[in-house]
């Protein structure tokens, strides 16, 4: 390799890599448990779908999905799509506290606003960010209307809705 021959030289960064990614492989094993699932064919193509859904690739879609499972929360479909929202929110805002520091709407109606802007993102935050549980939905339905109980009685038992 001294001399510069070309095949040497190929050879030898050829070795280097092999025995770096080998190295690199077995370190990542001992810092992350890896897992392999199998899938039926229409099994896969429901995962598929769904990370497609989801817009996220399939591993990321199983490992946030399990996450989600786990924690009891709900696993939001379009992340871009909530970012925007809170972003117009935080623009909407920043368009009020001009107008209030302007002095070109009052001021009682700029803190009115910028209360009601506070307000809605912190409703919209925690229905998005962290909905409320099944079960949670259904007790608060059932004290707002105590009829509810019966259909939801009728739904466990057959299944359906029939009034």
């Amino acid at each position: 390799m001294a001399s510069g021959d070309e095949a040497a030289i190929r050879k030898a960064r050829q070795d280097y890599k092999r025995k770096y990614s080998a190295e690199w492989r077995r370190q990542q094993r001992k810092k992350c448990k890896h897992y392999t699932i199998d899938y039926s064919p229409s099994e896969a193509k429901l995962v598929i779908d769904a990370a497609r859904k989801h817009k996220s690739s399939t591993t990321s879609f199983i490992k946030k999905a399990c996450f989600a499972y786990m924690n009891k929360r709900y696993l939001n479909k379009d992340v871009f799509t909530m970012n925007e929202i809170f972003q117009a929110l935080t623009m909407n805002y920043s368009v009020i506290k001009n107008l209030l520091d302007d002095n070109i709407i009052q001021y009682q109606v700029g803190q009115a606003l910028l209360q009601q802007m506070d307000k809605l993102e912190s409703e919209l935050s925690t229905t998005l960010r962290n909905p409320k549980l099944l079960d949670q939905l259904i007790i608060e339905a059932i004290k707002e209307n105590p009829t509810y109980t019966q259909t939801i009685e009728q739904i466990l038992k057959t299944g359906s809705c029939d009034h």
